[in-house]
């Protein structure tokens, strides 16, 4: 009893000891590229950032401010790809903006200041 005790604790230990390893890095990238498809939103009350990322790799960023009691909008479009936690954005008129993915938000922090972005 002992000795068959002994060998099915062997055969545990064994099975248990198997680990599945992936050799590809860009597995996470493209669980990363689903999180970050749907629309994020930057509001400070007086302006604001959307940016809705589609799945095609195509984007459209709607932006608005408050001024002297009436609200000024503008839209943009273009393509998106992403390189681990970069976001890279590039606009119709080939400008390029880069945002860092963190799970929950978006962040722009190339100014002064840190723009949060959260998904609505």
């Amino acid at each position: 009893m002992k000795k068959i005790f002994s060998v099915l604790m062997l055969a545990m230990l064994a099975v248990c000891t198997v680990t599945m390893v992936s050799c590809k890095d860009d597995d996470d990238d493209n669980g990363n590229e689903a999180a970050l498809i749907g629309t994020w939103r930057y509001d400070d009350g007086d302006e604001y950032d959307e940016i809705t990322f589609n799945k095609d790799h195509s984007f459209i960023e709607r932006e608005g401010e408050y001024y002297n009691g009436r609200w000024y909008t503008d839209t943009d479009a273009g393509t998106w790809q992403m390189a681990g936690s970069k976001v890279i954005l590039t606009y119709s008129d080939n400008d390029v903006w880069t945002l860092t993915f963190k799970g929950s938000f978006l962040t722009d922090n190339d100014d002064e200041d840190e723009w949060i972005y959260i998904k609505k």
